[in-house]
């Protein structure tokens, strides 16, 4: 992933199109396939290809983010309204999370887990720096609505004994916004 100076006028700048150069646990397919449904979700709450995105919760920030190029192939494709939400939230919450962790997608989690994803450094095969990460999407909702969701989240994971830390992530689509809360070691 280019991790060049990202910096324009003090906004960090996330680009959808950065997923298509993959991770070692996200291939450049699926990672184009996010970026497109994220950009489809962007499109039909009528932001321009460029968006304010503001990060709330543990993480404060506000960054630019540039969206796909939309096509009716891909409204097509992403005609699935719940599926589109969640696979669009996760494009954003990687962009994000793997920026201020400093880290990779390593691994897509199973189900019933209590996460989606495994990050972490290229070099730590053995999961000893590894994160957590929880995510979650709702198309246009309002701040009880993002907030209920981190709640159900953070109760679901707490099912499961970790040491290990989490982030958990809630999308909201409209305005756009992240809400991320830090959830164990070093909160």
């Amino acid at each position: 992933m280019n991790r060049g100076n990202n910096q324009v006028y003090g906004t960090i700048q996330l680009r959808l199109d950065d997923l298509t150069q993959g991770m070692p646990g996200l291939t450049q397919h699926e990672g184009g396939s996010l970026a497109e449904a994220a950009s489809v979700c962007l499109e039909e709450q009528n932001h321009a290809h460029e968006a304010s995105l503001r990060c709330i919760g543990s993480i404060r920030a506000t960054y630019t983010l540039y969206r796909l190029d939309v096509t009716q192939q891909m409204r097509n494709t992403y005609n699935d309204y719940d599926n589109t939400t969640e696979r669009g939230a996760c494009a954003i919450a990687i962009l994000v999370i793997t920026r201020v962790a400093d880290s990779l997608v390593l691994h897509r989690s199973d189900k019933g887990t209590g996460i989606d994803y495994w990050l972490g450094p290229t070099d730590d095969l053995l999961f000893q720096s590894a994160l957590r990460l929880e995510v979650s999407g709702i198309r246009n909702g309002d701040n009880n609505q993002v907030n209920a969701r981190v709640r159900q989240k953070l109760k679901r994971l707490r099912k499961y004994n970790s040491s290990l830390p989490a982030y958990i992530t809630v999308v909201e689509f409209s305005k756009p916004l992240i809400k991320v809360l830090k959830h164990g070691r070093n909160n």
